[in-house]
Parts: C-alpha cells; sequence; structure tokens
C-alpha cells in the first residue's frame, strides 16, 4: 500500500473540538492521522436520537448501539510528507478555531507545523512554525502537539496571535494575519 493509502485510511484521532461558526451552526472537527474531519453535531444528534429515543438517557448499555453513519460535511488534509524522514503519515495534533477571522488553525507532526484553514472557502492559507524554516532561525525544530488562536478572546492582548507547543519544548507565539514569528519561548529556561 503506498503512503497516501496508509495516511487516509488510518483512523487514529488525536483531538476533538467543538465550535461554533458564524451562522450558528456547531461542528464538532475531529484531528488525527486521516487530517481534519468535520461534522455538523446536529447530525450526531439525529442519528444518535433515532436509534436511541426508545431507549433509557445516561445509562450504560450492556452492548454498544449502532448508530446509523454520519459523513463530514468537509475535511482538510495536511501536505504529503516530503521526507521519508518524516514518515508517510502526517497527523494533525490538535486544533484551534478563531470565529472572528473565520480561521482554523491545525498543530501538525511534519515539518509545515502550523496549517491555516480559511473554513469559508476551505482552502488552506499557509503553514508557519515549522521546522522546514528552521535553517533560516525561524520556527519550532520538531513536531508541534498544540496550537491556540487567541483572537476572540477580546481581555488578552494581541488578540491575534496564534501559540503554537510541541516536542521541541519551545511556545512559539505567531502572528496569525502575516504568520510571523513574534516570539520563541525556551519552556525549560522559564522552568529552571
Amino acid at each position: 500500500m503506498n503512503g497516501e493509502n496508509n495516511r487516509f485510511n488510518s483512523t487514529v484521532l488525536y483531538d476533538l473540538q467543538f465550535i461554533e461558526i458564524s451562522n450558528g451552526d456547531h461542528l464538532l472537527v475531529a484531528s488525527g492521522d486521516p487530517g481534519i474531519l468535520i461534522y455538523k453535531w446536529s447530525h450526531f444528534e439525529d442519528a444518535i436520537s433515532s436509534v436511541s429515543s426508545s431507549k433509557p438517557q445516561c445509562q450504560y448499555p450492556s452492548s454498544a448501539i449502532s448508530i446509523p453513519k454520519v459523513t463530514p460535511i468537509t475535511s482538510f488534509h495536511p501536505h504529503p510528507s516530503p521526507s521519508a524522514h518524516y514518515g508517510e503519515s502526517v497527523e494533525i495534533n490538535c486544533t484551534s478555531y478563531s470565529k472572528s477571522e473565520n480561521v482554523l488553525y491545525g498543530a501538525a507532526g511534519d515539518m509545515f507545523g502550523c496549517y491555516q484553514w480559511d473554513m469559508s472557502t476551505e482552502k488552506l492559507l499557509g503553514t508557519f512554525g515549522g521546522s522546514c524554516r528552521f535553517d533560516r532561525g525561524i520556527g519550532h525544530t520538531d513536531y508541534l502537539h498544540v496550537v491556540k488562536s487567541i483572537a476572540d478572546n477580546a481581555s488578552l492582548p494581541g488578540s491575534q496571535c496564534v501559540i503554537t507547543g510541541g516536542e521541541d519544548g519551545n511556545m512559539g507565539w505567531w502572528d496569525g494575519k502575516s504568520r510571523k514569528l513574534i516570539e520563541m519561548v525556551n519552556m525549560q529556561k522559564v522552568i529552571d
């Protein structure tokens, strides 16, 4: 089986997020080896209620119930890995959504680092923070495991910022619009 098939056939999930988009819809964002799968939460509610309306709520079932298949409304996939060093699968370890910008960020286990997708057009806007730019002294030196957008939190300064963290022990602080590094903080030096 080639790498492309391995990547999209893997079902390992690393993160689940509930988000509310600008039209009021609630979405379930699942990220992992398949990239990002986005579902309308109402589709899950409908599927669950269709099989559980006759069963008592909030009890552990004696056996798992089978709900009708729920299909993602869209999916986002990372770049194919440019190097065997990064393996055949490029996972998205964590996501963060900025409602004000309608942008979804994904922390990846690859050299591109953090992905940025426009939710309205479903297009990749760009990547930042990864080791492919480290030769110029910019970015993380290893895989990312977490990303947080602070664009919708008016109480925090730097409201267009994105924070990343990963296996290199660094926390990156990025401008979400330009995808440029503001500060890279080595957490080991902060703890010592």
